[in-house]
């Protein structure tokens, strides 16, 4: 073995010994990467990064493992249209939530500055889902939750979309699924993670490890009401050249490819990019996605506390139109419904 390779193992041992030893759920979790001058030569840097196979995941809190895979997704009457339209779903990077700390709730631990914080929401593309089943057992599910439609479903006039994901979330690359994590009780392994890395560091070659997956399922105590499962897209961001790097893709004959390429929204710095519904007939670039890929179906579509009764059927037609024109799953009308809430207000 040569120089270089023998002064990594001897390397990773240390991190093993002194960091990891604690932290079992990382050793699968991340991917050593070092750095050198040439074979004769022992390692000059290295540094960890976070693997893009879901299924390393499994031993970590980060990796969802709920009895329902069902989740609200709660938007516009606009948005549901287009949805249904294009039979894709649009994610979003981090820097373009309402939370201005995402990401940065857990970061703020490793001393990572605003300006690459800032940077590192544009590695995360997300889609902000919600518990189907309510973990407030009077409201028995999230359909019936007044607060969110408030603050999410436009006060009652928007929608909740109810997805499903239908295939195994272990072979899933690049995407990831898990709850979010609220407060300040929930980042406290972080913090005695980052404080062993502090004393390795000072005792070995420094290593860094590289995050904002793990960052991006953490929010302050303040969103505690959202019951949020988050569902994202890690890419590398090239921040010299200003470019998106995806992980994970695939192209076609005709260059199509998926996940798509992420969009600039506006003249903003954030970005989205869409990722396919499953469909009656999926074309074999879709299929071959859902190989590595989250395959998700729209099960029921609830319209929000302000819509009136006598209008229903006409929504429940233009919804089932749009869908069979656009090829997409039928539903069968009776799920697609007004919330149980419109009952608590007047007409």
């Amino acid at each position: 073995m040569d120089i270089f390779s023998k002064s990594n193992n001897a390397y990773y041992d240390k991190i093993e010994k002194e960091i990891l030893n604690d932290f079992p759920e990382f050793k699968n979790l991340i991917e050593m990467r070092y750095f050198g001058k040439d074979a004769d030569s022992p390692l000059l840097a290295a540094e960890a990064h976070l693997s893009s196979q879901n299924s390393s995941y499994i031993n970590s809190q980060y990796f969802y493992v709920g009895e329902s895979f069902s989740f609200l997704h709660f938007t516009s009457i606009k948005v549901l249209l287009s949805i249904l339209n294009s039979q894709t779903i649009r994610l979003r990077t981090l820097n373009g939530m309402n939370d201005v700390n995402e990401i940065n709730y857990a970061a703020r631990i490793f001393n990572i500055d605003k300006t690459n914080i800032e940077l590192l929401q544009k590695e995360i593309f997300s889609l902000s889902l919600v518990k189907y089943v309510s973990s407030d057992k009077e409201i028995i599910n999230n359909t019936n939750n007044l607060d969110l439609w408030r603050f999410y479903g436009l006060n009652g006039e928007g929608v909740a979309i109810k997805f499903k994901i239908i295939n195994d979330p272990r072979i899933w690359n690049s995407f990831h699924l898990s709850s979010i994590f609220y407060g300040e009780k929930e980042v406290e392994r972080l913090k005695i993670l980052q404080e062993r890395i502090n004393v390795f560091n000072s005792n070995n070659q420094k290593i860094y490890i590289h995050l904002p997956n793990i960052f991006s399922f953490h929010k302050s105590s303040h969103f505690k009401n959202e019951d949020e499962i988050r569902l994202i897209y890690s890419t590398f961001y090239n921040f010299r050249e200003n470019k998106h790097y995806k992980t994970k893709t695939i192209s076609d004959a005709s260059n199509l490819s998926l996940p798509t390429p992420p969009v600039k929204i506006n003249n903003t710095e954030n970005y989205f990019l869409s990722i396919p519904l499953s469909k009656r007939n999926n074309t074999n670039l879709e299929n071959s996605f859902f190989g590595f890929s989250p395959k998700i179906e729209i099960e029921e579509i609830v319209l929000g506390y302000k819509f009136k009764e006598e209008e229903l059927t006409l929504y429940q037609n233009i919804i089932r139109s749009i869908i069979s024109d656009s090829g997409g799953v039928e539903i069968d009308p009776a799920k697609i419904y007004i919330t149980e809430l419109n009952k608590l207000f007047r007409d």
